[in-house]
C-alpha cells in the first residue's frame, strides 16, 4: 500500500507538535524521523493540484490544507484517511471511516456544497490548468 501526502503535511506535523503539544525542536525532529519511517510519499503542490484544491475548498467549505488532501486523493484515485469529520464527509465513499467520527452518509446530510469556482471567469489559462488536472485525475 502506498501512502501519500501533500507537501504541506510535514509543516502541519511540525506545527501541531510545537504549538499544540509543546515539543522541543529535538523532539519534533525525532517525531518527524519516526513519521518518515512510515514511507509516506510527499507529493508537490503543482498548479493543477492547487486548482483542484481551490475547487474542493470552495465546494465543501474546507481549509486549503484539508482540501489539498482530498485533491490528492482524487487525482491519485486513492482513499483518504482523516480524523477531520468535515473532510471525511466531503470525501464521501473515498474516505476511510474512523471510529468515533460518526457514520452518517453524505446523502443523508444537508448538502455541504458551495458554489463551484467559475474557472472561465479567470481566463483560458486557468481553465486549461483545471482541465489538465481533471484529465490527470481520470488517467
Amino acid at each position: 500500500m502506498r501512502l501519500l501526502a501533500p507537501e504541506a503535511f510535514w509543516l502541519e506535523i511540525a506545527n501541531v507538535l510545537v504549538r499544540r503539544h509543546g515539543l522541543t525542536p529535538n523532539e519534533v525532529v525525532e517525531a518527524l524521523r519516526e513519521t518518515d519511517d512510515l514511507g509516506i510519499d510527499t507529493i508537490p503542490m503543482d498548479r493543477p493540484l492547487l486548482l483542484v484544491t481551490i475547487d474542493l475548498q470552495a465546494r465543501f467549505g474546507l481549509s486549503a490544507y484539508g482540501a489539498s488532501y482530498l485533491a490528492l486523493a482524487e487525482t491519485e484515485d486513492a482513499r483518504l484517511l482523516t480524523l477531520d469529520r468535515q473532510l471525511s464527509l466531503a470525501a464521501g465513499p473515498r474516505a476511510i471511516r474512523i471510529p468515533g467520527l460518526g457514520q452518517e452518509r453524505l446523502s443523508e446530510l444537508p448538502a455541504p456544497y458551495g458554489t463551484p469556482v467559475d474557472w472561465a471567469r479567470f481566463g483560458p489559462y486557468l481553465a486549461r490548468l483545471r482541465a489538465d488536472a481533471h484529465k490527470h485525475a481520470g488517467a
